[in-house]
């Protein structure tokens, strides 16, 4: 996982074609009050970090263990993660955020598929009770991204709607999507992430 303040100064140190070759992936924002960059609206998403249920439970995110399973009933009957691999925090002050790139590991052999889910052998690892083993799956499309819910238990949800059993949905830049009750992150392109992050610290450097 990258820090949002990290990101920024990058944006605007190295400026958008830059930053889009060194971060070509789409990403998921957890935890961000930010500005539209295109409306200049702000926004606040619900975290992954602080959840309705109790602002003292702790969701963990780990996207670099390597775990690898052969199919994905091993998928569904993998391991959680462990407490020491995985940031565990709630944010420190508003605005912050963390950002986790939708980009495939080497955990398990479906290349087609990004997944989400709160086994360690998922893609992106979601240490959350309320997200199951394999929750969801990102694609991509000639026409763009997809989310596809993998029969999670508590739903996957697009801009609040929750995706049938699964269900897909298409994302363009700025969608929230939700796995479970709590991990509740912004979806961006990369070049949108670029205008997410860098926008902010334009706007305080003028």
């Amino acid at each position: 996982m990258t820090s949002i303040e990290r990101l920024a100064k990058l944006a605007t140190d190295l400026g958008e074609t830059p930053f889009a070759e060194l971060f070509p992936h789409p990403a998921l924002v957890f935890g961000a009050t930010f500005v539209d960059p295109e409306t200049g609206r702000v926004e606040t998403p619900s975290s992954c970090f602080s959840t309705s249920h109790s602002l003292e439970k702790k969701v963990r995110l780990e996207s670099r263990t390597q775990v690898v399973m052969p199919l994905v009933k091993d998928l569904e009957e993998g391991p959680t993660p462990p407490s020491p691999s995985s940031l565990s925090t709630a944010p420190k002050a508003e605005g912050l955020a963390e950002v986790v790139f939708l980009e495939k590991t080497d955990r398990n052999p479906f290349a087609h598929m990004i997944t989400v889910g709160r086994a360690m052998n998922n893609d992106v690892v979601l240490a959350d009770s309320t997200v199951s083993k394999v929750h969801a799956y990102f694609t991509r499309t000639p026409g763009g991204w997809m989310l596809t819910d993998q029969h999670s238990t508590n739903g996957t949800y697009v801009e609040g709607k929750q995706l049938p059993d699964g269900g897909s949905a298409p994302l363009t830049d700025g969608v929230v999507v939700r796995f479970g009750a709590d991990a509740r992150a912004t979806f961006f392109t990369p070049a949108q992430l670029y205008r997410f992050v860098a926008r902010p610290r334009q706007e305080t450097a003028g």
